[in-house]
């Protein structure tokens, strides 16, 4: 595959110790608050989520990745995470007149559908702005980076819920949800 040849000669592969990934408990390097707090939200292209975080990787995400474009992934603290540029953004990351853009981009990572936000399955008495109940009454607690540039700007968050939660569940709650 040209394409992949030419994704190899500009990315390296890099095996160092990394000290966080993006979506991980710790939530290093981000700054969550409920989704109600801020309201807005659009991306705006910059760019800084995939030179700031690694990006962890699904099992089935890692094998179609390393099919498709070869040995583009790092194992770090025993996860698999996408592998960074020297310049320690993503490997598939590349800019057109200033743009951000995903070379993979309909092959992105859950994690890369769903950032900003941060989900999680349940409610809580003490996130009430954080609560998304959705149309089968499941709960959820959705709190999004407002280190992300694009946040307060853009459209309503809500009218786009669903959207982030259907994709969270797709690529990381189907196995909770499936549960008797």
């Amino acid at each position: 595959m040209q394409y992949a040849k030419n994704l190899e000669e500009h990315a390296q592969v890099i095996t160092r110790p990394h000290k966080r990934l993006a979506g991980e408990a710790t939530l290093l390097g981000h700054n969550y608050v409920p989704w109600r707090q801020v309201g807005r939200w659009m991306c705006i292209r910059c760019g800084q989520c995939c030179r700031e975080f690694l990006v962890p990787l699904l099992t089935h995400e890692a094998l179609k990745i390393y099919k498709s474009f070869g040995p583009l992934i790092v194992q770090v603290d025993g996860k698999i995470a996408l592998a960074k540029k020297p310049d320690s953004s993503c490997v598939f990351l590349s800019y057109d007149s200033g743009i951000a853009k995903c070379m993979i981009y309909f092959e992105r990572p859950g994690v890369c559908r769903i950032y900003p936000f941060y989900v999680k399955l349940g409610a809580s008495k003490d996130d009430d702005d954080a609560l998304y109940v959705d149309n089968m009454g499941f709960k959820y607690r959705v709190y999004i980076d407002i280190n992300c540039p694009g946040s307060y700007k853009g459209p309503p968050i809500e009218p786009i819920m669903p959207k982030i939660i259907e994709t969270w569940k797709k690529f990381y709650g189907w196995w909770l949800l499936s549960r008797p």
